[in-house]
């Protein structure tokens, strides 16, 4: 039992994203509920925090959630940067590390993102990043040379 104990107190202490087996719900991590848009983000988009403010509480999660499930590309944009931030996806490009779940789930809801508007401006640089980066797809380098 003290051995189980300490494994849960680990876990939440990582801030790992928890999937709770019985509800199918996703548990946000501390580093999802303390996200913010980066600067660049609002200046290019100054509504953006108005129109999809960023989750502070599960309950702001789960309607982030619940409105990507609906079709809202926005709400699957912001939930691929929450788990983009809560990943190890920018320790693949450095470390050459497998990615782990909210990394994938980050590339996921970036594809969702765009099949659901396909010219959502903030989602095709992301995507476009992550391909250049190799995070989510195989990475081809090729050396351009410019005469």
């Amino acid at each position: 039992m003290k051995i189980f104990t300490v494994v849960l107190f680990v876990l939440f202490l990582s801030g790992c994203c928890i999937l709770n087996k019985e509800r199918e719900e996703i548990i946000p991590s501390y580093r999802m509920l303390n996200y913010n848009y980066p600067s660049n983000y609002i200046k290019f988009d100054n509504s953006i925090k108005d129109k999809n403010p960023e989750p502070r509480n599960l309950n702001d999660f789960l309607n982030v959630k619940f409105k990507s499930e609906n079709g809202d590309a926005e709400s699957s944009f912001l939930m691929s940067m929450l788990h983009y931030n809560d990943s190890n996806c920018s320790s693949i490009i450095i470390l050459d590390t497998k990615p782990n779940q909210n990394c994938l789930l980050a590339v996921e809801y970036l594809k969702k993102s765009l099949e659901q508007n396909p010219e959502y401006d903030l989602a095709l640089f992301e995507l476009g990043k992550m391909y250049a980066e190799g995070i989510g797809f195989k990475k081809i380098v090729k050396k351009q040379f410019i005469i």
